[in-house]
């Protein structure tokens, strides 16, 4: 298990420094889209190098800076993403449907305008209340 862990740990600090992108990948080994070789070459190769949109193929040659170039499998032009690109969109559409649906239950619940509320932080203050030891508490 605490090598397993350890595995795990190593490949989320080599994938990115962000937490977002550690949670995409994260994410992608629990929804299956990423199986791990425990490999760690291997695996991050997998999630690393560009493959073609059209035939998840790997570039002929060099992709230019915006990601495009020539599939190597069926010779067209092509863009060109990694898998941790995809392994991001895909986990900042999760958050953002489970934001919208969050929202929603706020609204249908009413909460949603208890949230939004203004209030004034001074009503809510804690005003300390001396007992007849003459020690102080708050209310």
């Amino acid at each position: 298990m605490g090598s397993t862990k350890n595995y795990f740990l190593t490949l989320l600090e080599q994938c990115s420094e962000e937490q977002f992108g550690q949670d995409a990948i994260e994410a992608a080994l629990v929804n299956g889209a990423l199986k791990l070789t425990y490999n760690l070459p291997t695996d991050l190769h997998t999630i690393f190098d560009l493959r073609s949109n059209c035939c998840d193929a790997p570039p002929q040659g060099e992709c230019c800076a915006k990601g495009s170039g020539r599939c190597s499998q069926c010779g067209e032009g092509a863009q060109f993403e990694s898998n941790f690109d995809r392994f991001v969109v895909a986990h900042q559409k999760q958050c953002r449907e489970h934001g919208d649906a969050l929202v929603e239950v706020y609204r249908a619940s009413g909460i949603m305008e208890e949230i939004l509320r203004p209030m004034s932080l001074a009503q809510h203050i804690p005003q300390p209340v001396q007992d007849y030891a003459g020690t102080h508490h708050t209310s």
